[in-house]
Protein backbone atom coordinates (compact mmCIF):
# COMPACT_ATOMS: atom_id res chain seq x y z
CA UNK A 1 0.00 0.00 0.00
CA UNK A 2 2.73 2.41 1.26
CA UNK A 3 4.90 1.51 -2.49
CA UNK A 4 1.69 2.21 -4.33
CA UNK A 5 0.96 5.76 -2.65
CA UNK A 6 4.72 6.49 -3.63
CA UNK A 7 4.07 5.65 -7.09
CA UNK A 8 1.05 7.45 -7.35
CA UNK A 9 2.56 10.53 -5.78
CA UNK A 10 5.65 10.59 -8.05
CA UNK A 11 2.69 10.47 -11.06
CA UNK A 12 1.64 13.26 -9.78
CA UNK A 13 4.40 15.31 -9.02
CA UNK A 14 5.52 14.38 -13.02
CA UNK A 15 1.88 15.17 -14.36
CA UNK A 16 2.25 18.68 -12.39
CA UNK A 17 5.84 19.05 -13.41
CA UNK A 18 4.52 17.87 -17.24
CA UNK A 19 1.68 20.79 -16.80
CA UNK A 20 4.12 23.66 -15.87
CA UNK A 21 6.61 22.24 -18.68
CA UNK A 22 3.69 22.72 -21.47
CA UNK A 23 2.99 26.25 -20.43
CA UNK A 24 6.48 27.53 -20.42
CA UNK A 25 7.07 25.46 -23.50
CA UNK A 26 3.80 26.72 -25.06
CA UNK A 27 4.56 30.32 -23.87
CA UNK A 28 8.22 29.98 -25.30
CA UNK A 29 7.10 28.61 -28.85
CA UNK A 30 5.71 31.55 -31.46
CA UNK A 31 5.29 28.87 -34.32
CA UNK A 32 4.64 25.18 -33.01
CA UNK A 33 4.68 22.36 -35.71
CA UNK A 34 1.16 21.17 -36.28
CA UNK A 35 0.11 17.70 -36.06
CA UNK A 36 -0.22 18.00 -39.69
CA UNK A 37 3.43 18.48 -40.12
CA UNK A 38 4.74 15.22 -38.25
CA UNK A 39 8.73 15.77 -38.59
CA UNK A 40 11.88 12.94 -37.86
CA UNK A 41 8.48 10.17 -38.12
CA UNK A 42 9.67 7.21 -36.29
CA UNK A 43 7.22 4.25 -37.60
CA UNK A 44 7.87 1.34 -35.66
CA UNK A 45 9.20 2.41 -31.98
CA UNK A 46 10.88 0.21 -29.43
CA UNK A 47 8.85 -0.14 -26.36
CA UNK A 48 11.83 1.25 -24.56
CA UNK A 49 10.77 4.54 -26.39
CA UNK A 50 7.23 4.19 -25.42
CA UNK A 51 7.50 3.89 -22.02
CA UNK A 52 6.61 6.94 -19.66
CA UNK A 53 4.10 9.42 -19.21
CA UNK A 54 2.11 11.32 -21.73
CA UNK A 55 -0.01 14.08 -22.00
CA UNK A 56 -2.67 14.43 -24.98
CA UNK A 57 -3.21 17.52 -26.91
CA UNK A 58 -5.10 19.48 -29.99
CA UNK A 59 -3.45 21.40 -32.13
CA UNK A 60 -5.01 25.52 -32.35
CA UNK A 61 -4.08 28.31 -34.73
CA UNK A 62 -2.31 29.68 -31.80
CA UNK A 63 -0.52 26.16 -30.43
CA UNK A 64 -1.24 23.48 -28.45
CA UNK A 65 -3.84 23.12 -25.82
CA UNK A 66 -2.74 20.22 -23.59
CA UNK A 67 -6.05 18.12 -21.86
CA UNK A 68 -6.00 16.70 -18.66
CA UNK A 69 -5.76 13.59 -19.59
CA UNK A 70 -2.68 11.24 -19.00
CA UNK A 71 -1.34 7.83 -20.89
CA UNK A 72 0.81 5.73 -18.75
CA UNK A 73 2.59 3.02 -20.06
CA UNK A 74 4.71 1.13 -17.77
CA UNK A 75 8.06 -0.78 -18.73
CA UNK A 76 6.50 -4.02 -17.49
CA UNK A 77 3.76 -3.72 -20.13
CA UNK A 78 0.96 -1.73 -17.87
CA UNK A 79 -0.84 1.16 -18.55
CA UNK A 80 -3.49 3.37 -16.84
CA UNK A 81 -5.19 6.35 -18.14
CA UNK A 82 -5.51 9.23 -15.84
CA UNK A 83 -8.21 12.03 -16.11
CA UNK A 84 -8.41 15.59 -14.08
CA UNK A 85 -11.73 14.67 -11.90
CA UNK A 86 -12.24 17.68 -10.11
CA UNK A 87 -10.48 21.43 -11.33
CA UNK A 88 -10.63 22.90 -7.61
CA UNK A 89 -8.42 20.59 -5.84
CA UNK A 90 -6.62 18.93 -8.29
CA UNK A 91 -8.08 15.50 -8.59
CA UNK A 92 -7.36 12.90 -11.28
CA UNK A 93 -8.91 9.34 -11.35
CA UNK A 94 -7.61 6.28 -13.31
CA UNK A 95 -9.83 6.11 -16.16
CA UNK A 96 -8.83 2.86 -17.55
CA UNK A 97 -6.12 0.15 -16.77
CA UNK A 98 -4.87 -2.73 -18.33
CA UNK A 99 -1.85 -4.28 -20.18
CA UNK A 100 -0.20 -2.93 -23.23
CA UNK A 101 2.61 -4.71 -26.01
CA UNK A 102 3.74 -3.66 -29.50
CA UNK A 103 2.90 -6.34 -32.16
CA UNK A 104 3.84 -5.22 -35.75
CA UNK A 105 4.28 -1.77 -35.18
CA UNK A 106 1.12 -1.22 -33.51
CA UNK A 107 -0.34 -0.15 -29.74
CA UNK A 108 -1.79 -3.27 -27.95
CA UNK A 109 -4.13 -2.34 -25.15
CA UNK A 110 -6.29 -5.18 -23.60
CA UNK A 111 -8.32 -3.18 -21.09
CA UNK A 112 -8.90 -4.76 -17.53
CA UNK A 113 -11.26 -2.10 -16.85
CA UNK A 114 -12.61 1.40 -17.84
CA UNK A 115 -14.86 4.25 -15.71
CA UNK A 116 -18.02 3.53 -17.63
CA UNK A 117 -17.31 -0.02 -18.48
CA UNK A 118 -17.23 0.23 -22.09
CA UNK A 119 -13.76 -1.16 -22.99
CA UNK A 120 -13.34 -3.71 -20.28
CA UNK A 121 -12.27 -6.95 -21.70
CA UNK A 122 -11.80 -5.84 -25.30
CA UNK A 123 -8.32 -5.34 -27.02
CA UNK A 124 -7.65 -2.47 -28.79
CA UNK A 125 -5.06 -2.56 -31.42
CA UNK A 126 -3.93 1.20 -32.32
CA UNK A 127 -2.19 2.28 -35.33
CA UNK A 128 1.34 4.41 -33.89
CA UNK A 129 3.85 6.85 -34.98
CA UNK A 130 6.31 8.61 -33.26
CA UNK A 131 7.65 11.95 -34.45
CA UNK A 132 9.56 15.08 -32.98
CA UNK A 133 12.46 12.86 -31.76
CA UNK A 134 10.31 10.45 -30.02
CA UNK A 135 8.22 12.94 -28.18
CA UNK A 136 5.19 13.09 -29.88
CA UNK A 137 2.55 9.70 -30.40
CA UNK A 138 0.03 9.61 -33.09
CA UNK A 139 -2.36 6.71 -32.40
CA UNK A 140 -5.44 5.70 -34.30
CA UNK A 141 -8.26 3.06 -33.28
CA UNK A 142 -11.65 2.27 -34.23
CA UNK A 143 -14.17 3.23 -31.20
CA UNK A 144 -16.12 0.17 -30.24
CA UNK A 145 -18.98 1.76 -29.30
CA UNK A 146 -19.56 4.31 -32.37
CA UNK A 147 -17.22 3.20 -34.85
CA UNK A 148 -15.99 6.24 -35.38
CA UNK A 149 -11.92 6.48 -35.88
CA UNK A 150 -10.42 8.09 -33.57
CA UNK A 151 -7.18 10.30 -34.07
CA UNK A 152 -5.20 10.77 -30.79
CA UNK A 153 -2.25 12.74 -30.20
CA UNK A 154 0.19 12.28 -27.06
CA UNK A 155 3.13 14.61 -26.39
CA UNK A 156 5.66 12.57 -24.08
CA UNK A 157 5.99 14.42 -20.67
CA UNK A 158 7.99 12.16 -18.95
Amino acid sequence: MKKRMTTLAIIALAMVMGLHAQTAAKAETKAPATVSEETDVIANPTKKQLVGIWQVFKDKSDGRMYGPLFKILDADGKFKNLALHNKQNFNFKISTTGSWELKEGALVETIDADCDNVFAGKTNAMEMTLSEGGKMMHIIWMNVTSGVRVDEYWEKVR
